[in-house]
């Protein structure tokens, strides 16, 4: 099961481009999904940019979004042998590690990220729990938190991630109990009630889905209340309306993988197969891209 939730936004932190280089276009490009021309990029500045950190950060980003996780060792290992104090190339060092399946390492270098930062144990533990999942071991992200847990029962976070990581693994009705208990810590808590009505459009309560997901839109609109109305609009049959919703969720955060995909379906669905195929095709670019 997918989670409509992107785990790995936590812990991210922004990193300053040098001057020797257009790293701004050559981030875009990557976020993108398009890393053939951010190489492009990257090489036309190699001989003056070589020495600098970030350009080395960026060229380790291109590889990850090529599939290329050697060449993107060697290059993030270059940015910290050049600046070891930037949290972020700890960060993505550590996506790395687990993507090899060096866990403890994984975990050493978010560690260092998160001290970096100035954050605690609890962050440096979910963030690792985060990338482990990226890396496609979910149940061992589960069960890592719930062993930090045990001291914390009650830790806002710790639930809130704990109830995603069962979510992702189908397991409804254990995500269903954490997000209760975390409601009942945190009462409001509107990133729970937004999981909750996934959970409750998987077990087919689209009613009450639809409701809940009214609720939190008159409370705060966003993209991601948007794409909720969407979901819920369509498991009801009213496509129009569901499109409008997929709309302004794309309009809101066009970069969002899922929200395209949403739009995509419904498009095929209404028949406008060319265009849905074109929102499905950003969509599955996008999510690439943002596999870190």
């Amino acid at each position: 099961m997918k989670v409509g939730f992107i785990v790995l936004a936590i812990g991210a932190t922004a990193v300053g481009y040098g001057g020797c280089f257009d790293g701004e276009t050559v981030a875009s490009l990557i976020r993108e999904g398009e890393a053939v021309a951010a190489f492009r990029l990257l090489e036309r500045s190699a001989e003056s940019c070589r020495n600098d950190p970030e350009w080395n950060y960026l060229r380790a980003r291109a590889h990850w979004a090529r599939g290329e996780f050697t060449p993107a060792r060697d290059s993030i290992d270059r940015a910290l042998a050049l600046n070891a104090s930037e949290p972020e190339y700890h960060r993505f060092s550590a996506f790395l590690f687990a993507r090899v399946g060096d866990a403890e390492a994984a975990r050493t270098a978010i560690r260092r990220s998160v001290q970096l930062r100035g954050g605690d144990e609890v962050q440096a533990a979910i963030v690792f729990g985060a990338i482990l999942a990226q890396a496609g071991k979910t149940t061992a992200a589960l069960a890592f938190l719930d062993s930090v847990a045990v001291e914390q029962p009650d830790n806002p976070k710790l639930l809130y991630y704990r109830a995603l990581f069962e979510q992702s693994l189908g397991n409804l009705e254990k995500a269903r109990g954490i997000y209760q208990r975390l409601l009942a810590v945190k009462p409001g808590d509107r990133d729970a009630r937004r999981q909750m009505v996934l959970i409750h459009l998987d077990d087919g309560e689209t009613e009450r889905a639809f409701r809940a997901a009214l609720e939190l839109a008159a409370e705060e609109p966003s993209a991601e209340t948007s794409f909720l109305l969407a979901r819920a609009y369509s498991k009801l049959g009213q496509l129009r309306e569901s499109e409008n919703a997929a709309r302004a969720a794309v309009e809101a955060s066009p970069r969002v993988a899922r929200y395209r995909r949403q739009l995509g379906l419904i498009l095929l669905r209404s028949g406008a197969t060319e265009a849905g195929r074109e929102q499905m095709q950003i969509g599955t670019r996008l999510e690439r891209a943002a596999g870190y």
